[in-house]
């Protein structure tokens, strides 16, 4: 803090809650400390380390200045929170915080690097050593400091309380007051200074923990055995804390076996990369005369340090560094959830477990395959969805969903799939019923009201197509109107005259479908611990509904419209799950933005249903060209549910139950958003796939979306 003795009188609040401000505090003497600020909104009026930890408002309105105390890595990105706050903000080495501009986040190196130069590169060494973390291995968290997180949760589950493990870990690291320790060093000091706490279930689960979220990055993992194969004396240098014997284990179950002596970590020989003692002896014991090559991903640590000793490098991206070149900073800044950390961390290691992905890209990465689009565009999106209806089920006492159609064909499967993996036993039931706008407001039509609706709803083509798709009824020869084009509702006047010679026609076609399908629309059970599932976005079909069944209607939707102006909310509860509380029109939704395109995958291997026939069956519009490409959108869907299926199956491995972490579905909406912002590229098999068609509006209109 001697950067900052010109502010010991101010009002300061310190950014982080990890081991920098347990080590800072436990030796600042003097300064007027008023509180802690972190990114996670659960930790806001918690008391860590003696500090209250406060929100934006509050920092804004007491705080002198910020001091981001954290991991240089992290100072962008924390910065890019609070940039608009008012309040001076300034890093921990005593330098003011100012935005940066955008750059790109890897070289050209990085981008072209290939498995065919780095070989080449290995063939012209003696020795070749590597990095552990985002080299050989990487996490499924976008930050390492998530793991401590997962930990607390997992000791809150066992434990049935509270444990601030992440406090008292930083505590005990603080206390420790040296750069290399190891995991041994600081359970031996949680010990000391937690006598009553079980730390050596502590020490187990983290060790539990970690293993849990940890996977190999698999081409560097063939590099890695290429080097042994080229009979190359092999080596592993890390700055770690973690034990000897537990990262020989997890290196072996990823494919990597290496001898302990081989195996150099910084906490053990008490020198690291990064303060370069590490590489003065690895240079006097080891390489002395002979070439030596290094692989990693830092920088410096991995590479400037190495080559100031006299080694060779080569660096490789971190898949979480390749993800940030087409994901910006604003979205890693808001990246403040586990959930969106978790959820997220399954996208990097989808596009970048390799470090050679960006390889033989242009300037954009581009997503090929039906699958691999489902699973980064749209995998977290339906997770999400599914797991906050759940979650809000639970809360309502719903114990019925009926999901519409056509956006509930892959959803309802995708539910009971989801079901079926948590193995849950008091989930809401899942039924799928076959509605419309047209078949609702036909069954409806004795209202009024309805029958207006249903005669002025938007359209835009020629009057003989208008009546046989709205009302299932041919147009006279000699119908002098039958080629003339309308717009609705503009022309609403117009069709009340044109349309008066066929209401008999109309009405005993109405007639006809409503007897039939008021049968189906009774099949169901109708209560107030039934609610339906939609996408978006008035609620017009909830509306029209509850007047048929006469009673209210609970409706979950990703986003919708739910402003007191939204005729069709009356008296019907509308829940959304993608848009900010006071964003009553979703206009700030991603979801909503890109509804076409969501709209566009949500749909079932038939066209709109029209209405039904005597024999029961339903009567739909022609299909389109979003059914001729309904085997893409099934590996699309395909592609959410291998999404979904590794969050659960990282969920078990870690040993917390599902509803421990809380979903953060407007992180999940950003994400989204970021798809569609010119930033990637799309496959022709990919583009092709999407088009935005409504035979209720205009059945011979279709527009592809790419």
């Amino acid at each position: 803090m001697n950067c900052f003795c010109a502010y010991r009188e101010k009002k300061i609040v310190l950014y982080g809650l990890g081991q920098y401000t347990a080590s800072l505090l436990s030796v600042a003497e003097g300064f007027h400390f008023i509180g802690l600020m972190d990114g996670d909104a659960n930790n806001i009026g918690r008391e860590i380390y003696g500090l209250k930890v406060i929100g934006i408002e509050e920092a804004r309105k007491k705080a002198d200045l910020i001091i981001i105390n954290t991991s240089s890595f992290y100072w962008d990105l924390i910065y890019e929170r609070i940039a608009n706050i008012g309040v001076p903000v300034y890093f921990s080495n005593g330098e003011r915080a100012i935005r940066k501009k955008q750059q790109k986040n890897l070289s050209d190196d990085e981008r072209n690097i290939s498995m065919e130069r780095v070989k080449a590169a290995i063939n012209c060494a003696d020795i070749v050593s590597f990095d552990i973390y985002d080299t050989l291995l990487m996490r499924l968290v976008c930050s390492p400091s998530d793991v401590f997180k997962l930990i607390e949760l997992r000791l809150e589950h066992i434990n049935k309380r509270k444990i601030p493990f992440r406090e008292m870990r930083n505590n005990a690291v603080g206390e420790l007051e040296k750069e290399n320790y190891t995991l041994e060093e600081v359970y031996d000091r949680m010990r000391e200074i937690y006598p009553n706490e079980d730390t050596l279930s502590f020490q187990k689960i983290e060790l539990e923990v970690e293993s849990a979220v940890t996977v190999g990055r698999k081409d560097m993992i063939k590099i890695y055995q290429y080097a042994i194969e080229q009979h190359k004396d092999i080596y592993i240098l890390s700055d770690m804390y973690l034990p000897l014997d537990f990262l020989l284990n997890i290196l072996a179950q990823n494919g990597v076996d290496i001898d302990k002596g081989h195996l150099w970590i910084s906490g053990e020989i008490s020198a690291s990369k990064n303060d370069k003692n590490m590489w003065k002896r690895y240079m006097e014991n080891v390489v002395k005369e002979k070439k030596a090559l290094h692989i990693g991903d830092s920088a410096k640590a991995d590479i400037e340090y190495a080559k100031e000793a006299g080694i060779q490098t080569l660096k490789i991206a971190s898949a979480a560094d390749m993800l940030k070149e087409i994901v910006p900073i604003e979205i890693w800044a808001n990246m403040n959830s586990l959930y969106a950390s978790i959820t997220t961390g399954i996208v990097v290691n989808e596009l970048f477990n390799s470090p050679f992905s960006w390889n033989g890209m242009d300037e954009k990465f581009c997503i090929h395959t039906c699958r691999q689009f489902g699973r980064i565009v749209f995998g977290n999106v339906v997770l999400t969805y599914l797991l906050w209806l759940l979650e809000e089920s639970h809360k309502r006492q719903i114990s019925k969903l009926i999901f519409l159609s056509r956006d509930g064909y892959f959803l309802q499967q995708d539910y009971l799939k989801l079901v079926c993996k948590l193995h849950l036993k008091s989930a809401p039931e899942a039924e799928y019923m076959y509605i419309s706008r047209k078949a609702v407001l036909t069954l409806a039509a004795k209202d009024e009201k309805a029958f207006s609706t249903l005669l002025g709803f938007s359209y835009i083509g020629n009057f003989r197509n208008y009546l046989k798709d709205r009302f299932d009824v041919d147009t006279m020869e000699d119908d002098e109107h039958a080629e003339r084009e309308i717009q609705l509702p503009n022309d609403q006047d117009k069709i009340k005259d044109w349309i008066k010679p066929y209401l008999n026609k109309i009405y005993e076609t109405i007639n006809s479908h409503c007897k039939r399908y008021s049968d189906y629309i009774n099949e169901f059970t109708w209560d107030s611990a039934t609610a339906i599932v939609d996408i978006c976005y008035t609620g017009t079909i909830q509306y029209w509904l509850a007047k048929i069944l006469n009673m209210d209607l609970t409706g979950f939707y990703c986003v919708a419209n739910v402003s007191d102006e939204n005729p069709f909310k009356a008296n019907n509860e509308m829940i959304t799950c993608f848009q900010k509380e006071d964003d009553c029109l979703a206009e700030t939704s991603a979801l909503w933005k890109n509804h076409k395109i969501v709209e566009s995958l949500f749909t079932a291997p038939y066209g709109m249903m029209k209405s039904m026939n005597r024999f029961g069956e339903f009567i739909t519009y022609e299909t389109s060209n979003n059914q001729k490409y309904f085997i893409q959108r099934e590996l699309i869907n395909e592609g959410c549910n291998e999404y979904i299926a590794d969050y659960v199956q990282l969920l078990k491995k870690i040993k917390i139950p599902f509803e421990k972490i809380e979903t953060d579905s407007i992180f999940v909406d950003v994400l989204f958003g970021n798809w569609f912002q010119n930033k990637i590229a799309y496959s022709s098999t990919i583009k092709k796939c999407f088009w935005h068609e409504d035979g209720f509006i205009n059945s011979d209109k279709e527009v592809s979306l790419f």
